[in-house]
């Protein structure tokens, strides 16, 4: 057994434990839960395709970084750079949407780079 210690880089925004309360309760969220047998945050959000960071492997889902936005994988060079870049407009849109469906506060505004420590 070993430690993974990488670093999660997304183009959006994060989202704390506490903001995601109306996403927590949401009957989908829930079902969701009971089908993967599990009420911790950070399972259901990989299981909705969402990208999150731990500070630590053992980290509390209250710790945790929750991101939504277009998760870079790969290096950053000038030419993949404008391609992140247009695609701002998709990232707006996914975050509207999801604050809509789920009432919690819109940060479209608030689109960046974000780089995390992500230990597993």
């Amino acid at each position: 057994m070993g430690v993974d210690n990488d670093v999660k880089v997304v183009f959006g925004v994060i989202f704390s434990y506490d903001e995601l309360e109306n996403f927590r309760k949401d009957k989908g969220t829930i079902d969701c839960a009971n089908e993967i047998g599990t009420f911790n945050l950070t399972c259901i959000w990989c299981e909705f395709n969402y990208p999150y960071a731990s500070p630590y492997f053992d980290a509390d889902e209250k710790d945790c970084y929750y991101f939504l936005g277009y998760e870079l994988k790969h290096d950053i060079t000038p030419e993949s750079m404008r391609d992140i870049l247009e695609k701002i407009e998709n990232v707006k849109v996914q975050i509207r949407t999801f604050s809509e469906k789920y009432n919690i506060p819109n940060k479209e505004d608030e689109i960046r780079f974000i780089c995390r420590p992500h230990v597993w």
